[in-house]
């Protein structure tokens, strides 16, 4: 069924291919890349040299990293500006969309980022008497939100 004044795209996408990161830099060569350390399990990632396409037209790249290695997208360090304007870590379970706007790749998705919170003795309590100040109530309260982030995959 089509829908009056809307296109359908139709994308299909090659296999991921697995880049090595090398000097902080990979070169794409197609849509969709796996990031591997150059070494050990960990690396950064500042540079993505962006794959030649025609003129007018505007790079996606869909990345995630490889097996058990941890990935850092590092902001301002080469061409990634990540639209937190903090570093953001990768491992292989989740994906970056990245948009190359002609200068940066920026990100296009969020990736939830690993926090250190570690909540204990919180009492569930989604609601509190702003008038009545409590120390102990306004902790469960945000003891509670930072449960509910974590159960969101939002935070760590």
């Amino acid at each position: 069924m089509a829908i009056a004044g809307l296109q359908t795209l139709n994308m299909g996408l090659k296999n991921a291919t697995t880049l090595t990161i090398s000097g902080g830099v990979v070169v794409q060569t197609q849509g969709v890349h796996i990031i591997a350390a150059q070494t050990g399990t960990t690396d950064d990632l500042d540079t993505i040299t962006p794959a030649t396409l025609d003129s007018g037209y505007r790079s996606l790249l869909l990345i995630t990293a490889d097996g058990s290695d941890t990935i850092t997208l590092k902001n301002g360090a080469g061409n990634i500006a990540c639209s937190t304007n903090k570093d953001i870590t990768l491992d292989d379970e989740q994906y970056i969309l990245l948009l190359y706007n002609g200068t940066n790749w920026v990100n296009i998705n969020s990736v939830p980022q690993i926090a250190a919170y570690t909540p204990t003795n919180v009492t569930p309590d989604r609601s509190f008497d702003a008038d009545t100040v409590a120390i102990a109530e306004l902790a469960d309260v945000v003891g509670t939100l930072i449960a509910d982030l974590q159960s969101a995959a939002q935070i760590g």
